[in-house]
């Protein structure tokens, strides 16, 4: 089946821009992302996934297409704060 990563800009102010990602297979979403996003920073504050597909890891697939297409949206950070376990995540760098 056919994978899609979309983004998609929902809202702007200023700098400051909502950002939506999410990742389809044949026109479904199956996972995804919203956040805000300022300059090459984006910090997404809700993530969300298909349970019907939870063995299939659907988040870590999605995750993996965003971080590679992050060069394409202009993102060169990737905040994903503070986890469950109270970890701190974020991936930077020149995504190439």
């Amino acid at each position: 089946p056919a994978s899609r990563l979309a983004g998609e800009i929902v809202m702007r102010a200023g700098e400051l821009q909502g950002l939506l990602l999410t990742l389809s297979i044949n026109g479904k979403p199956i996972a995804g992302h919203f956040g805000v996003r300022e300059g090459d920073a984006y910090h997404p504050w809700i993530a969300a996934f298909d349970p019907a597909l939870s063995a299939y890891s659907p988040g870590q697939t999605f995750l993996s297409e965003a971080i590679r297409a992050m060069p394409g949206l202009g993102i060169r950070n990737y905040d994903l704060s503070a986890g469950s376990d109270d970890g701190y995540v974020m991936v930077r760098g020149k995504f190439e």
